[in-house]
């Protein structure tokens, strides 16, 4: 019944790519944005969630992996894709803020297994499901080797996450996985010494880059790690044979209701899909969506993010 309203509502949307696949696995991600207070009118979690909702169901990503997801905001999507989705993850280390943000992977039932799946700090001293005590001092964490004052004031670093699911596809046989993240937005420092942790973890468990590997997310840098590269992990944009790209993915709320042509040249570039090169990118977009208001074709937000897509032949 709720994905039929949600049909109703969002009947008259269109997309700057078609929704038919071109491979044998579709790999999603999407910084949804976090639900809060101060985002009001088109901006509001509830005016979003069925544009999410109708994309996904259009797009039906075997996997996609979220960012900014508060568990409300996990509900209303299980609650709404339950036929045909199921999630896991980890919300990030249990902070003085209520309701803390996960980086979940959601995953089409029919089409994927799920074989094996946890959650990890970017930080050996961040555990999982522990609790910032409250206090007047930030707490001091070792990121790397730096530390990193972990508080509820903005300047403060946030507590950094990865969701890693291993998946059969259920036509072919063939496993993969796929690692979910979203790294910090303030210090490129930081998000170095991110990278580096994740790098440590893909070297200690080797055997993953032996099969095919997706490392997407919010990577917060326009420019992805040399030493992904090194690891071979390469952006599946490059690779892709069809690319339906626009400018950015970033687009701070800027291209809402913007003419189409022009919303295309809005955004930084910040949210990946890298690769081990196992298996061929057929297809790479940034989804747009599109609506017609005042006779023009102009984009309609579902986040201050863009979803990438990839259709990947393994």
């Amino acid at each position: 019944v709720m994905l039929l309203a949600i049909n109703a509502v969002c009947a008259a949307a269109s997309y700057n790519v078609g929704p038919e696949v071109k491979g044998n696995l579709r790999v999603m991600s999407f910084n949804i944005r976090y639900i809060n207070s101060e985002d009001t009118g088109a901006r509001h979690w509830k005016k979003r969630l069925p544009l999410i909702v109708q994309m996904i169901t259009q797009f039906k990503p075997d996997v996609i992996g979220l960012q900014e997801a508060k568990k409300s905001q996990i509900v209303d999507l299980e609650k709404a894709l339950s036929k045909q989705y199921a999630w896991f993850g980890k919300q990030r280390v249990a902070n003085i803020l209520a309701n803390e943000e996960y980086n979940p992977i959601f995953y089409n039932v029919k089409t994927v297994e799920l074989l094996s799946h946890n959650t990890y700090g970017l930080s050996k001293d961040l555990k999982i499901g522990a609790k910032l005590v409250r206090s007047k001092e930030p707490r001091i964490v070792k990121v790397g080797k730096l530390e990193v004052k972990m508080g509820e004031k903005a300047e403060y670093a946030l507590a950094r996450i990865f969701t890693v699911g291993t998946f059969k596809i259920k036509s072919s046989g063939k496993q993969f996985t796929y690692i979910n993240t979203h790294l910090d937005h303030k210090s490129n420092e930081i998000r170095t010494e991110q990278m580096n942790y994740l790098i440590g973890y893909l070297k200690s468990n080797s055997s993953l880059l032996s099969k095919p590997l997706f490392l997407g997310g919010d990577f917060n840098t326009a420019t992805p790690f040399s030493e992904l590269t090194a690891l071979g992990m390469h952006d599946t944009r490059n690779a892709a044979r069809i690319k339906t790209a626009v400018q950015g993915t970033f687009t701070n709320w800027n291209a809402h209701e913007l003419p189409i042509e022009q919303a295309q040249q809005m955004g930084s570039l910040i949210d990946f899909i890298l690769y081990n090169q196992k298996g061929s990118i057929e297809q790479y977009a940034i989804v747009q969506r599109i609506v017609q208001k005042g006779g023009k074709q102009v984009e309609e937000i579902m986040s201050d993010h863009r979803p990438v897509f990839i259709d990947v032949q393994l």
